[in-house]
């Protein structure tokens, strides 16, 4: 495994029953390069308050968020993607400012967290450069 795949981080799923199931983020289908990274983010949606989030994760073709539940994002939903606040490594600090069109396509809640929180996966609809 290479070292940008070795950022897994365990997230829990809930079901409408009730039950949960564990996953890893990389059993999805990013592809190419991702930096783990804290990164604070804001969420625009038309007619929604801005929301402030921490992104975890970020790749050319989308980013994953760790979102405070009660927001209500969803799989489909589309956002306006600004990173707001300068990261902490150099490789990232051109992504500041930058806003990217984004859809949800994954969410899952980490229950492992104090507060709990959601993780959200979204696409660019263009990728960002790194």
């Amino acid at each position: 495994m290479s070292e940008e795949n070795q950022h897994t981080p365990e997230w829990t799923s809930a079901g409408a029953d009730g039950s949960t199931a564990s996953s890893c983020l990389d059993s999805d289908r990013r592809s190419g390069r991702r930096i783990p990274s804290l990164i604070t983010t804001r969420l625009r949606s038309v007619g929604l308050r801005d929301l402030m989030c921490e992104a975890d994760e970020i790749g050319e073709g989308g980013i994953h968020l760790r979102v405070p539940l009660g927001f209500g994002l969803a799989t489909g939903q589309r956002y306006e993607v600004t990173f707001d606040a300068k990261p902490g490594l150099p490789e990232l600090s051109n992504v500041v400012g930058e806003t990217r069109q984004a859809t949800v396509v994954r969410t899952e809640m980490n229950l492992d967290r104090s507060p709990h929180e959601v993780g959200v996966g979204m696409r660019f609809d263009h990728p960002l450069l790194l």
